[in-house]
């Protein structure tokens, strides 16, 4: 009975070290996706703002003709 004890023991044991170690590698995983995604949206926001200030330059500059 004492050694199927200490096998089940050094099986949880294992057991344990193998979730830990899959936890760690959900986490990295999750983090990587998430930049991944920030740097995807940021990448959106940047050409957005581009195409807003193009916009709103060009309406500026007809404005200031018009009035010439």
């Amino acid at each position: 009975m004492g050694d199927t004890g200490s096998i089940l023991l050094e099986l949880d044991n294992s057991t344990n070290s193998l979730k830990s170690l899959l936890e760690s590698l959900s986490l990295g995983l999750w983090k990587s996706l998430l930049n991944s995604a920030g740097s995807a949206i940021n990448e959106f926001l940047s050409l957005l703002q581009t195409k807003t200030t193009s916009l709103l330059n060009g309406l500026y500059n007809l404005e200031l003709s018009s009035t010439s």
